[in-house]
């Protein structure tokens, strides 16, 4: 082997060694990593469902603005376009509690599975509306991620 040959190969080992370790944000977490401090169900759902089917995100929240403001509404239609334009295709609704009075709406957003629910996680995009417009007007929220069963009722 000459020279150059040599050194094209130790630099492609060297690249191959390195792509083995790339850190773990560079790869989809598994939902274990992600809510392995948080109490949690996942040993109760059936082996698979979690990464595979569909996963719903529901966040129930009050706002600094009045229900029914102008302000409000236009928070209300920021989120819904904002999320809209996600990459992720995601099934988007809003809902208006009448019980419990503890929250005003609710959000949930239905991801086709796990894979596309952390990429939305983690985007820049969701985190940017996060800061900017999210954390300013919500004073108090309430997330539930499930995964949809729509095979026990079949």
């Amino acid at each position: 082997m000459t020279p150059p040959q040599t050194a094209t190969l130790m630099l492609a080992l060297v690249f191959a060694l390195g792509t083995l370790s790339l850190p773990a944000d560079a790869q989809t977490p598994t939902p274990a990593e992600v809510f392995a401090k948080r109490v949690n169900n996942l040993d109760l759902i059936p082996e698979g469902w979690i990464t595979t089917r569909p996963i719903q995100l529901a966040v129930s929240f009050n706002l600094k603005s009045a229900p029914n403001s102008a302000a409000a509404n236009a928070f209300l239609k920021r989120w819904h376009t904002t999320m809209q334009a996600m990459p992720e295709k995601v099934d988007l609704k809003l809902h208006r509690h009448v019980t419990p009075k503890q929250f005003q709406y609710t959000v949930t957003m239905t991801f086709k599975n796990w894979a596309d629910y952390m990429s939305h996680e983690k985007s820049d995009a969701f985190m940017q509306y996060y800061r900017a417009y999210w954390k300013p007007e919500v004073t108090e929220a309430e997330e539930r991620l499930s995964v949809i069963d729509d095979e026990t009722t079949r």
